[in-house]
């Protein structure tokens, strides 16, 4: 029998940063930022469509976390703005790559859908009980 191995929080590798990312809104944060550069507050609650108190949490915890940097601007009025620390940009890859196989399921649920709308209208077809395999070939 296969021994199991078995990783607790502090050890396995893609469970602390799936914890240091966790939350609705960090990687689109991260994203937005990478795509535009440094944004004022306003700025990236327009880009991301989010809540006003969703966002300053959101900012809040990355930038104590180490993964936006907050910059105060002693003016008046007064100006903030939020970019990227080394460490978000090394997420940079990750996250282009994510997003690629987000099309990808988007595309493959959109294709499912209309796949049964056809079949619903067509009580003829017997191709209703066919499942579409997704292999690392169909992703390329």
């Amino acid at each position: 029998m296969k021994k199991l191995i078995v990783f607790t929080d502090e050890d396995c590798p893609i469970r602390y940063a799936c914890h240091a990312i966790q939350g609705k809104w960090k990687l689109p944060v991260i994203y937005v930022l990478c795509e535009n550069g440094t944004l004022r507050y306003n700025e990236l609650k327009k880009a991301l469509g989010v809540t006003n108190v969703m966002l300053s949490n959101t900012l809040k915890e990355m930038e104590e976390e180490g993964l936006v940097i907050r910059r105060q601007y002693n003016e008046i009025p007064p100006r903030v703005d939020y970019s990227l620390t080394e460490i978000s940009m090394m997420l940079l890859p990750v996250i282009k790559e994510f997003s690629v196989w987000g099309e990808f399921l988007m595309e493959h649920e959109r294709a499912n859908s209309n796949s049964k709308s056809n079949n619903h209208q067509d009580d003829a077809s017997t191709s209703a009980n066919e499942e579409t395999v997704i292999t690392k070939e169909s992703i390329s």
